[in-house]
C-alpha cells in the first residue's frame, strides 16, 4: 500500500494574518526594548517611530492619548515598553512607556526641559511670592506614610501650631505627577484655603523624582495662585519644580521651620519692639526740651515759655501712655491670636463632639470607601480612642 500524508488545511490569506496576529500578541504580551530613535512621523492620534539598534529596525507606534512626557528626538537612545500587534500584515511594537536609555541622556533631557521653561519666565525672581509671616492654614502635598509628615508636623507642633490640612498623593511613579497637579489645583478652591502650600517627598534617585520635573506639575505650581514652597529630597537634589516655587527649602522640616516662626522669639521681639519704641519717644521729647530751655533764655516773655514747656511735658506724658497701650494691646491681639489657633486645632474640634476616624497606623480615614477597605480602625474622641472594625 502506498502511504499517503495528509496535507494542512487551505488557509485564506486573512485567515493567515489574523494567526500570525494572534499568535504575535499571545507570545509578546510585554516586552521592553532599548535602541535609537532613526525617525518620527507624527499624525493626528500617533506617533510612528523607526526604531533601530546597529543591526535591526522594528516600526513602532505610540498613541498621543498615552501622553507619554518624553521628547521623541531622533538619535536619542530609549528603552521603549509596550506589545506586539500586527496590523495589515506588518508586524509592530506599540509603545505605552518611553524612558531615556542611561542617566546621561535623562540629565540632557532635563536640562533641556528647564531651559524651555526658563525662556518662559517661570523662574524669574520678580515673580516669586513672598511667604505669609504667620499663616493660618498650611496646605501640604505628599505621601501620607513614612517619615517626612511626621517630621513636619512635630516641627510645626513645637514652633507655633497651625491648622494643617494634608493632600495625599503619589510621591513617585507614573501617576505621581497628576496626582500632584490636582492637588495644587484642589487647594486653589478649598475652603479653609492655605495660606501656603508645601509640596515634600524624600529623597531619591534622579528617576524617582522625576515627577516633580514634570512639564505640567511645572507650570501648575507656576500658576498657583497659593505661594508655593518646594521640599523635594535633600539638599543635593533639585527637581524643574525647585526652580518656580516661590521658595525652595532644602529638606521637608526645613520647608515647616520657614513657614512658622517660634512663638517664643515672636513674642521676645514685640517686647524688644516696645522697648526701643519707649526709649525713641523719649529721646525725643528730651531733645525738644533742651531746645526749648535754650530759646526760653533768649526771650523775654518767660512765663509762655514756661507754659509751652508745661504743656511739652503733658503731651510727653500722653504719648508715653498711649504708646504703652499700643504695645500692650498688640500683646494682646497676639494671645488671642494664638487662642484662635488653639480652638481651630482638630483637638478643640473634638471637645465639642466630633471624632476622627483613623487606621491602626495613626493614618486619618478621609472617606467611607477608604474606611471599608481598611477595616480594623480606630475612633479618637477628646477623651480617649476606641478600636472598631468597619462593616464592608
Amino acid at each position: 500500500m502506498i502511504g499517503t500524508t495528509q496535507q494542512p488545511a487551505v488557509l485564506s490569506v486573512s485567515e493567515l494574518a489574523h494567526a500570525i496576529r494572534i499568535s504575535l500578541e499571545s507570545g509578546f504580551p510585554s516586552v521592553r526594548v532599548r535602541g535609537e530613535i532613526a525617525k518620527v512621523t507624527e499624525k493626528d492620534k500617533a506617533f510612528y517611530i523607526d526604531f533601530k539598534d546597529s543591526q535591526s529596525v522594528i516600526n513602532a507606534v505610540i498613541w498621543k492619548s498615552s501622553r507619554i512626557n518624553v521628547p521623541l528626538s531622533e538619535g536619542a537612545e530609549m528603552i521603549f515598553t509596550g506589545r506586539v500587534s500586527a496590523y495589515q500584515s506588518r508586524w509592530q511594537l506599540v509603545v505605552s512607556h518611553v524612558e531615556l536609555a542611561g542617566e546621561g541622556a535623562l540629565l540632557k533631557m532635563l536640562e533641556e526641559r528647564k531651559k524651555r521653561l526658563a525662556a518662559m519666565g517661570l523662574f524669574e525672581a520678580g515673580r516669586k511670592r513672598p511667604l505669609p509671616l504667620l499663616p493660618a492654614v498650611i496646605g501640604v502635598i505628599t505621601s501620607p506614610t513614612g517619615a517626612v509628615i511626621h517630621d513636619m508636623l512635630d516641627r510645626l507642633k513645637a514652633r507655633c501650631p497651625a491648622h494643617v490640612i494634608v493632600w495625599p498623593v503619589l510621591v513617585q511613579g507614573e501617576q505621581s505627577a497628576a496626582q500632584v497637579i490636582a492637588a495644587i489645583k484642589g487647594f486653589a478652591g478649598f475652603n479653609p484655603r492655605p495660606d501656603v502650600i508645601i509640596i515634600a517627598r524624600g529623597g531619591g534617585s534622579i528617576e524617582d523624582l522625576m515627577p516633580f520635573s514634570d512639564e505640567q506639575l511645572v507650570l501648575a505650581a507656576a500658576q498657583s495662585p497659593i505661594p508655593i514652597v518646594s521640599a523635594i529630597g535633600h539638599d543635593t537634589d533639585t527637581p524643574i519644580l525647585d526652580f518656580a516655587a516661590d521658595w525652595r527649602a532644602p529638606t521637608p522640616t526645613a520647608a515647616a521651620e520657614r513657614c512658622v516662626p517660634v512663638r517664643v522669639d515672636l513674642l521676645q521681639g514685640l517686647a524688644s519692639g516696645q522697648e526701643r519704641l519707649t526709649h525713641a519717644m523719649l529721646r525725643i521729647a528730651g531733645q525738644q526740651r533742651t531746645a526749648l530751655d535754650g530759646l526760653s533764655r533768649g526771650l523775654v516773655l518767660r512765663n509762655l515759655v514756661e507754659l509751652c514747656q508745661q504743656r511739652l511735658d503733658f503731651t510727653g506724658e500722653k504719648l508715653g501712655s498711649a504708646m504703652k497701650n499700643l504695645s500692650t494691646n498688640a500683646g494682646r491681639a497676639l494671645e488671642n491670636l494664638s487662642k484662635m489657633l488653639e480652638v481651630c486645632s482638630y483637638k478643640a474640634t473634638l471637645q465639642r463632639g466630633f471624632a476622627v476616624v483613623k487606621d491602626r497606623r495613626g493614618t486619618a480615614v478621609p472617606s467611607a470607601a477608604v474606611a471599608g477597605e481598611k477595616r480594623d480602625l480606630t475612633i479618637e474622641f477628646h477623651d480617649g480612642e476606641l478600636n472598631v472594625k468597619a462593616d464592608s
